[in-house]
């Protein structure tokens, strides 16, 4: 099969599809399709055009919406004029097909400009490129706590997790480009980037490496003529601590080449032949708070040909002058800190002990780092280059309703403004979430302006005005809310109707105040709002599922909807009910349709025929309350599933 899905100019949403065996072989026909693409054997291909409105492509969205694309040749290919968001799905096996490309991508985006691009929390399995964007001209661009694993692969697969490549035009611009949080194993390249001025990789990328059986090449991470590049707070490790001068040259936890005004700091480098190395002109860069241990060398300053790198001083500008505090442990008996030539002359600051030596350290070409040097890690500690790990972000489960992300169905506008209101309440009551010190506050902050100024602000600030009993400045704040959609409208309707009764003492409606509630009482919650529909029926002394008699009125969407049930004694049964997540379904009669679950936010999280008695497996959901819906067409039953473990 040449492809699984194929777009050309189209927005989609891509979730919970299980794509297998689509490969490339040669010696099979091309697929003849239009416009032919450069690849074939793809899971997923989308393509935008340059001269149309910019698209958007979501591939996956959270865990319950996963794709899953094994044994193929590529798995997500996005270019041209197209925003693509690639989350929580699993990619085994690629690079299938024969022969076994070199170029075979899990995730690979490419010629786009002024687009978002987020590639995040997804697993990569044995792969030859788990993630490549190349050429993407000024844009945001993301690849956040995916999980590379080439365990179990050969030598020639696994040979780049995340590349960032722009065929060497110097003169490229990527604004935003941020690379953090990626646990990447068992790869000949963990992060390799060539010509992204001012790319990010940091914080915490952990990049390891197995056993040395040879000294071929391995690098944790690689910069080439990447100017202004951030590479901070990342570890990299190989797993066996003998490392003897064969591998000196060859296993390298990060490598500069070419790149000015780069700042390397407050990086872990455990057990490989070198831990920094800096190739030709890199001036003015910055290396700073490193730790080397078990590393054959620490800093190996080299140049073409064996010539020099040229670095510049290591003055440092916090707050004006500081020292390069690198620490080297257990570094054996050559003890080579620093190997290598560096022209011209530059003067690096250290600590003797804990003293300051304002007196800088000259370095000529060739020289050797002073086996007495010490280090002063209180100063590393306290130096503000690196925020937290996103990875212990306590908002995690938070950040696509933060950044727009989340998938939903096209029915499901209610449960997005769930999400922002659940959120937006709980950034209002803990502020501190709004700066925890990581690239995402930005993302947050700007989710809690734009929400404060929208309506979901305003109802928040609404209802706590009416919690506390400010019934006037509720009223007149409730009178300015421009409401969008239905359910705002509802909303505001039903605040003014509770301000001038049940909040001013009167809880008798007149007539007029009975017709408001009740034609809001009798509409589908997913439509018109849970909040609004709900809070009518209270104020009717309605029971919270009673619709009233205008039962047409409630659409039959994919999203779980309050339908009436035409049969009072069913003759379906659900059992045990409360369960571990193994339910039974049993018909009294011969019944064939359809069997819906729901989560208590709406979302759809499973679809299934029954046809008379089957078993249900919820295992792999939480613990907790769930909706469940049936129709065979004639009769409609719903209900609650309770997973107990």
């Amino acid at each position: 099969m040449g492809f699984g899905i194929m777009s050309d100019n189209s927005s989609l949403n891509i979730f919970r599809n299980t794509f297998s065996n689509i490969k490339q072989y040669y010696g099979l026909q091309k697929p003849k399709v239009s416009p032919l693409p450069a690849e074939w054997g793809v899971a997923i291909l989308a393509s935008g055009n340059a001269g149309l409105p910019a698209r958007a492509i979501t591939v996956g969205g959270s865990t319950a919406l996963q794709n899953t694309i094994l044994n193929s040749t590529h798995g997500v290919i996005a270019e041209k004029n197209l925003d693509a968001y690639v989350t929580y799905n699993k990619f085994q096996n690629l690079a299938g097909g024969s022969p076994v490309l070199n170029n075979s991508y899990a995730v690979l985006v490419r010629n786009q400009r002024n687009r978002t691009i987020k590639i995040r929390s997804n697993e990569l399995v044995r792969f030859r490129y788990g993630v490549r964007i190349l050429q993407i001209v000024t844009s945001n661009v993301e690849i956040r706590q995916n999980t590379f694993n080439n365990l179990g692969g050969s030598v020639n697969t696994g040979l780049t997790a995340i590349a960032a490549e722009n065929a060497g035009v110097k003169s490229f611009t990527a604004n935003a480009t941020s690379i953090s949080g990626n646990i990447i194993k068992n790869c000949n390249v963990g992060i390799y980037a060539s010509y992204y001025p001012g790319i990010q990789i940091y914080p915490g990328n952990d990049i390891s490496f197995p056993h040395a059986t040879s000294n071929a090449s391995k690098v944790g991470i690689h910069v080439v003529g990447c100017n202004g590049a951030v590479i901070d707070g990342n570890s990299i490790t190989k797993a066996n601590p003998t490392v003897t001068s064969a591998y000196k040259d060859n296993w390298l936890g990060i490598s500069v080449e070419n790149s000015l005004k780069t700042t390397v700091g407050l990086n872990t480098i455990t057990n490989m032949g070198t831990g920094i190395r800096v190739y030709e002109n890199c001036d003015v860069a910055q290396l700073v708070c490193n730790t080397f241990d078990k590393c054959y060398r620490g800093f190996w300053f080299t140049g073409a040909g064996g010539g020099t790198a040229t670095i510049g001083n290591q003055l440092g500008s916090f707050p004006n002058e500081y020292p390069t505090e690198n620490q080297w442990l257990n570094m054996g008996a050559a003890n080579l800190r620093l190997e290598g030539g560096i022209d011209p002359q530059v003067n690096w600051f250290y600590t003797i002990g804990s003293t300051f030596n304002p007196n800088p350290l000259n370095l000529l070409a060739g020289s050797i780092f002073p086996p007495t040097l010490s280090t002063n890690q209180s100063f590393c500690s306290s130096l503000p280059l690196i925020p937290q790990n996103p990875g212990s972000d306590p908002r995690i489960d938070f950040i696509p309703t933060a950044e727009g992300t989340l998938v939903f169905n096209s029915f499901d506008e209610e449960n997005k403004k769930l999400n922002k209101k659940f959120l937006y309440s709980k950034l209002r009551a803990e502020q501190n979430l709004l700066n925890v010190g990581n690239p995402m506050d930005q993302v947050f902050q700007t989710f809690y302006t734009t929400e404060t100024n929208s309506s979901n602000g305003k109802f928040e600030e609404i209802a706590h005005e009416m919690a506390i009993g400010n019934q006037s400045s509720s009223a007149f704040a409730n009178t300015l809310v421009p409401a969008i959609n239905v359910h705002e409208e509802n909303l505001r309707m039903v605040n003014e109707t509770y301000l001038k009764s049940w909040g001013s003492g009167r809880f008798v409606l007149d007539s007029t105040e009975t017709v408001i509630l009740s034609d809001i009482a009798d509409q589908d919650p997913l439509i018109a709002g849970h909040e609004a529909v709900y809070s009518s029926r209270t104020m009717l002394n309605r029971h919270i599922i009673d619709h009233g008699t205008s039962n047409q009125r409630l659409s039959h969407s994919d999203n779980f909807s309050e339908e009436s049930i035409t049969d009072q004694n069913p003759r379906i049964e659900v059992y045990p009910n409360p369960s571990t997540g193994i339910f039974e379904i049993l018909s009294t009669y011969d019944f064939n349709g359809i069997l819906k679950v729901f989560d208590l936010k709406g979302q759809l999280i499973m679809e299934l025929t029954l046809d008379g008695q089957m078993l249900l497996d919820l295992r792999n959901f939480d613990n907790g309350v769930y909706l469940y819906k049936l129709n065979d067409g004639l009769n409609f039953q719903h209900g609650k599933l309770i997973i107990s473990k």
